[in-house]
This record gives C-alpha cells, sequence and structure tokens, in this order.
C-alpha cells in the first residue's frame, strides 16, 4: 500500500487524500443505512470492513508522509466538528506508527507534540474531550518507544527533545537550537524551552539521545552526543557526551540552566549520528537490542536515583552515575 501512496505527486494530494479518506471515516461511523449521515444500504459487516479499510490507507499515509499528515491533522483539529470521530482514527493512526514503526516519526516528534496540544487544548473543551483519551494514549506511547520525550504524571508536564532541528509546525525559521521544550498538558501550553548555558555556545552537531525529569518535576536531565561522520568513527574509540540539568521552578526572568557535566561513553557504546536530508540516523559499531530496524537507538536511559543523583545507562547496563 505505501508504494503507492509514495508515488502521490504533491503535499496538496496527499492532503486531498488524507482529507477526503477522514471524511469517510466520519461518515462510516454514524449509523448504516443513514441516507443523511452514513452509508444507504450498507450492512454492518460492509461498515466494519470499510472502516478497517480507511484506517489502514490513513494509517499507510501517517507512515510515508508524516509531515503532510501531521500538518493537514493540526489544521483539522480546530477546523473540523469538534466531535468528529475522524479526530479519532487519525490519532489512532500516528499510535500505530510509533507502536511499529517508530523511525517514521522520529524526526517530528516536536510536530507530534503540537498536534497533541491541539486535540487537548482547554479553550476547546467538547475538543479536548472527544481526543482525551487516544491523545493520552499517544503520549504514552511517545514515552515508551522514544528516550527523548519524559513525562511527568503528577506535575502534568511533557518535555520533548528535537529528534532533528526545525520540526515545528509552522516553522519557516532556521534549525531550532532550543535542547527541549517542556509542555503543560493541563493548559496545552509551552511552558519552558531549554537552552544551553548562557555564555556558551551549543556545539553545531550534538544529539540529544535521553531526558528525564527528576522524581518531583522540578528537575530535568538530558543527555547528547557528538555527531560525526560514520568516516570519522573509529571502532576503539570513546566519545565525549555532555550532561545538562535545568531547575524548571526558575522564573523568566532567572536562569534555568544548573549544570553541565561531561560524560564519556566507552568504546563498546559508541556511536555516532549521521545526518542526511530528511532525519537523524545512528550508527552503531555493533546491533543491539536497542536499536530499531532503522538504525535508531534507543538504548540510552537517564534515571534519577534521588534528588541529586544521575544514572546514565545504555542497553541496562550503567555508564556512569554522576552527583548534580
Amino acid at each position: 500500500m505505501s508504494l503507492w501512496i509514495a508515488h502521490l505527486g504533491s503535499e496538496a494530494e496527499v492532503r486531498l487524500l488524507l482529507e477526503t479518506l477522514l471524511g469517510l471515516s466520519e461518515r462510516l461511523t454514524h449509523q448504516p443505512g443513514s441516507a443523511e449521515h452514513g452509508v444507504a444500504g450498507a450492512t454492518p459487516i460492509h461498515v466494519m470492513l470499510a472502516r478497517e479499510a480507511v484506517g489502514a490507507v490513513v494509517h499507510a499515509l501517517a507512515c510515508t508522509s508524516p509531515s503532510c499528515f501531521l500538518r493537514t491533522l493540526h489544521h483539522r483539529l480546530p477546523t473540523a466538528p469538534a466531535t468528529s470521530p475522524s479526530h479519532l482514527t487519525a490519532i489512532m493512526a500516528l499510535i500505530m506508527v510509533v507502536q511499529t514503526r517508530p523511525a517514521a516519526l522520529v524526526s517530528h516528534l516536536r510536530m507530534l507534540v503540537d498536534v497533541v496540544m491541539t486535540a487537548l487544548d482547554p479553550s476547546r473543551p467538547i475538543l479536548r474531550r472527544t481526543c482525551l483519551q487516544v491523545a493520552t494514549a499517544l503520549v504514552r506511547e511517545l514515552v515508551l518507544k522514544y528516550p527523548v520525550v519524559a513525562f511527568h504524571a503528577a506535575a502534568m508536564r511533557l518535555c520533548v527533545g528535537p529528534a532533528s532541528c526545525g520540526d515545528h509546525i509552522g516553522t519557516t525559521a532556521g534549525p531550532d537550537s532550543s535542547i527541549a521544550a517542556v509542555y503543560d498538558l493541563q493548559s496545552a501550553t509551552k511552558i519552558r524551552i531549554l537552552e544551553e548555558m548562557e555564555g556558551i555556545v551549543m556545539p553545531p552537531y550534538e544529539g540529544l539521545v535521553t531526558l528525564n525529569f527528576s522524581a518531583d518535576g522540578n528537575f530535568l536531565a538530558a543527555f547528547s552526543v557528538p555527531v560525526i561522520a560514520t568516516s570519522e568513527i573509529s571502532p576503539s574509540s570513546a566519545s565525549q557526551g555532555t550532561l545538562r540539568v535545568w531547575s524548571l521552578t526558575a522564573s523568566w526572568r532567572q536562569t534555568m540552566f544548573l549544570q553541565r557535566i561531561a560524560i564519556t561513553v566507552p568504546a563498546h557504546v559508541h556511536r555516532a549520528i549521521v545526518i542526511d536530508s530528511r532525519h537523524v540516523v545512528a550508527h552503531h559499531h555493533q546491533v543491539t537490542a536497542g536499536v530499531s530496524s532503522s538504525g535508531i537507538d534507543l538504548g540510552f536511559k537517564l534515571e534519577w536515583m534521588s534528588a541529586t543523583s544521575l544514572r546514565l545507562s545504555h542497553e541496562g547496563k550503567e555508564i556512569q552515575t554522576v552527583n548534580v
């Protein structure tokens, strides 16, 4: 199915197909046999098969044209009827992509979160009520699948690091220089932009691999590694990563950046990130269980062992525990 979808000529064609499918999904959800809303003369089994077929094509579109899919959904959520079942169809398709094809969305995580924020916007209470369950399920899957996404349940805060540059919906400026962004799910707003310490120029080629909230939700730690070309990889060499810690309780007039710590990643887990024209791809000297089929490394993990102690690991094996 993805083969013929890939031959769609332009983004406008993809958008038109998606809009048509979501409109059909809405009609199929109404009572069969209704000439006004449903599909006249259709039996329940026909409707069920049609829903499955529509869902499969919507899922294929999300896999093959994720950027267009997310832009279309971001525009459609506030403009289509708030109770439209097509919203659920589209978000469920994204959940399936995260579960089965995480590489397809790894370069669009901020765009994904923009969609979630639109669906949960409290100024549109009916839309929020319609999408709450599936949007929450999508957030849960993002946290489970991507180490650069973290959620603090008590504070209702979501943090997302850019898996690639400039992936915000509607952004026409250059690459995004922020390391991560923090969102409040109750108000559906971005409340913090986490950047490098003032006076320090962030390396132009550095890739975030994992982040996590402290237990109380007041601090956030993130670990990144250098981005180098595959030609520069030496199987015996280690790489120097950077651990950063921010306070999320500081006001906008206070500095949020607290600490910057260099951590050596040993040779047996040494990785390089190669940026191509579409997304960030990780290359390992060895194939491990934490690397997806596309080569994206999902094996790094940051854990707060206490209020002042952080443990960095890869594939369950400790790299270093540091005090902050």
